[in-house]
């Protein structure tokens, strides 16, 4: 609190002793002893006191603005992690939608769920931090993979399926997907 009204400690300080002065030397300033002249004497020292407490006033007004600003820029940054880890974390409910539907052979659905999460991941990798561009690239490289596995999948028949192979594989991949977006969830790599 002391911290927050040094501003108008200091002009109330520079007021008194502006105060103290104006009035121990108010004889030797002012020679004549007519009322018009005091009375312009202690206008002006009121005004000069107006106009430092207007100033400093100024000054803490601007000190207050920036200090809430940068709360606000603050606050704003977690809101946007928080958001961010929400995304992350409707990322990895469709990467297991589509994982159990290719475990189940429903190529189709596994597909629909796979484009929603690639949708999902457009809005959130790019709000990533530029030191994981490299895990991005990989994340980019398996979920183009994925898609190819999927719409091939998605051609397949009860008469010739995807061997147990490919399946294993694209579950694979899959799976190395949702790790790497766990590893971009802002809420595992910084403290809110």
């Amino acid at each position: 609190m002391f911290k927050d009204n040094i501003v108008r400690i200091l002009y109330i300080v520079v007021s008194i002793i502006l105060v103290v002065v104006a009035y121990k030397y108010e004889k030797t300033i002012i020679s004549d002893e007519n009322n018009f002249a005091r009375f312009s004497y202690f206008g002006t020292v009121i005004t000069a006191i107006g106009f430092i407490v207007a100033v400093c006033e100024v000054m803490h007004s601007v000190h207050i603005s920036k200090s809430i600003q940068a709360t606000a820029m603050s606050l704003l940054e977690k809101v946007k992690l928080v958001e961010s880890a929400s995304t992350i974390s409707d990322c990895l409910a469709a990467i297991d939608e589509t994982n159990n539907n290719v475990s189940h052979e429903d190529y189709r659905t596994a597909l629909c769920s796979f484009q929603y999460f690639r949708k999902l991941c457009v809005k959130v990798l790019p709000n990533q931090a530029n030191d994981i561009k490299d895990s991005e690239n990989r994340i980019s490289e398996l979920i183009n993979e994925v898609e190819m596995g999927l719409l091939k999948a998605k051609k397949t028949t009860p008469d010739a399926p995807l061997t147990k192979r490919q399946k294993t594989d694209l579950m694979k991949k899959i799976l190395d997907i949702k790790v790497e977006v766990e590893n971009l969830n802002p809420a595992i790599r910084v403290k809110l």
